[in-house]
């Protein structure tokens, strides 16, 4: 399953910004890692959606620097990508 980096960044009011790099405008928050990684994969499945509705091409996930937390698209998704492309 494709796996998308996702780099978090501390926030000054506490929560943590999370944004897929790969998967352009797909950024979010949540109250934690683990919330903002949930946040990242609903994001990017959104922004996913949307270039699609467009006709753009799908960017593939570069390879996450080791340790970096990623996103892992459910399977039915990356069959829809596969009819897409």
């Amino acid at each position: 399953m494709p796996r998308y980096p996702v780099m978090l960044t501390p926030d000054e009011n506490g929560t943590v910004i999370a944004e897929v790099p790969d998967i352009p405008g797909t950024i979010t928050f949540g109250q934690d890692e683990a919330e903002a990684l949930d946040m990242a994969l609903d994001a990017a499945l959104s922004m996913l959606c949307h270039l699609i509705d467009s006709r753009q091409d799908i960017p593939p996930p570069r390879e996450p620097a080791e340790g970096q937390p990623t996103i892992e698209l459910p399977p039915l998704v990356v069959m829809k990508l596969a009819i897409y492309q």
